[in-house]
């Protein structure tokens, strides 16, 4: 059985979905995929209704019937759990080549606006290398607050290569150790004892990142 969860806070684009071989049913609104797997033995179905809901499938070409053992979570056997592993690869493949992290902008906007209103900071892009990442300084110690950035899922240990939209901020250490790994992890690239990053998601409660923001600004003061 494939573990859907990979398409938790994505959603899917048309146009990608069409270009990576998906069908689309314009009576039902919905796309199919079809992808052999196991040399051609089986089907791996994927199908994504209007409302976004996903379902998968694989059928047994020879037997033109639903592989069973694929319905039974944590099935046993090797050959099973093969067919389990090349189903989970390509809905990988698919949720990061056809899917999108929706109100990232929004999310961002709201982040800026509330640093501009509150401490008259505006965010800095500081290298031409990379253009996805700059930072906000607080005025009167120059010290940066905020840093946005561009991670590769897999480097914060998610089982994906999609590339997230992040924010670190300075805190204390409790709260540091306290990481819990689905929207604050310890952070990238920076001290892990100091640092978090923040995963913009619009998981994460636009109120609970103005709480980390503040707490940072102050810790920039020393």
């Amino acid at each position: 059985m494939t573990d859907l969860t990979i398409f938790d806070n994505i959603k899917p684009d048309g146009d990608k979905l069409l270009a990576s071989g998906f069908a689309y049913d314009k009576d039902a609104g919905t796309y199919t995929a079809q992808v052999p797997v196991s040399g051609g033995d089986f089907t791996f179905i994927i199908r994504i209704s209007p409302d976004g809901v996903i379902s998968t499938e694989v059928m047994d070409a020879e037997a033109n019937a639903p592989y069973l053992p694929y319905r039974v979570k944590d099935a046993a056997g090797a050959f099973t759990g093969s067919i389990n592993e090349e189903c989970q690869k390509i809905a990988q493949c698919i949720a990061d080549k056809c899917f999108s992290k929706p109100g990232l902008g929004d999310q961002l906007d709201q982040i800026c606006a509330y640093i501009r209103s509150k401490y008259g900071a505006e965010l800095e892009y500081l290298w031409e290398k990379y253009p996805d990442t700059a930072v906000w300084r607080r005025p009167d110690t120059g010290k940066w607050f905020g840093i946005i950035m561009e991670v590769q899922a897999a480097k914060l240990g998610i089982n994906s290569q999609r590339e997230m939209l992040c924010m670190n901020v300075h805190v204390p250490e409790d709260i540091a150790s306290s990481a819990d790994r689905k929207t604050v992890f310890p952070a990238y690239h920076m001290n892990k004892k100091h640092w978090i990053t923040l995963i913009l998601d619009g998981r994460m409660p636009i109120e609970d990142i103005r709480e980390m923001i503040d707490i940072s600004y102050s810790l920039a003061a020393k």
